[in-house]
């Protein structure tokens, strides 16, 4: 008969904290000209849904993602809940951008992905043991003036911890 051997994996709560900056000066072309601005907005991917949205003409959208997580091998971290997407050793979080059309019907039309795997175990047990939140701050302008979308890079990001 073979014995198993079990390991005890700890399981913590983290809160993120995501701050995009610059939301008001985020240029979306012709079909947000004048009252058109008010017909968008940003929120944050939870499952299937897009959650919490923030008008553009607002300064700066922050939102609040609280995640499991757990050691992996090599100090990385795992993150699992409703915000979480990805695979195991390259987690991310989705912020939306979303338009509403004349029949007041909501519509992503692009995300941008906020990579988590830079964040280490050390960083996160400690703010997780302290209660506090981890804090991802980035401007929300692309490259031309436009939204930024797809990946953020991990340079453009700036990351405070407890």
């Amino acid at each position: 008969m073979q014995s198993k051997q079990w390991r005890t994996i700890t399981i913590m709560e983290l809160t993120v904290q995501i701050v995009g900056v610059d939301l008001a000066h985020v240029d979306f072309g012709e079909r947000c000209e004048g009252s058109g601005r008010s017909r968008f907005f940003l929120g944050i991917q939870k499952g299937e849904e897009v959650m919490d949205l923030v008008p553009v003409t607002d300064a700066s959208a922050t939102f609040t993602a609280r995640f499991d997580v757990s050691p992996l091998p090599g100090g990385g971290t795992n993150f699992l809940g409703p915000y979480a997407h990805g695979t195991r050793a390259a987690r991310f979080c989705y912020l939306c951008w979303v338009s509403q059309d004349d029949a007041g019907n909501m519509n992503m039309f692009s995300r941008i992905k906020l990579h988590l795997s830079s964040l280490g175990w050390a960083r996160v047990e400690a703010s997780a043991h302290a209660g506090k939140p981890v804090v991802m701050r980035f401007s929300l302008l692309g490259r031309r003036g436009g939204p930024i979308c797809a990946s953020v890079p991990e340079d453009a990001v700036r990351w405070d911890y407890c």
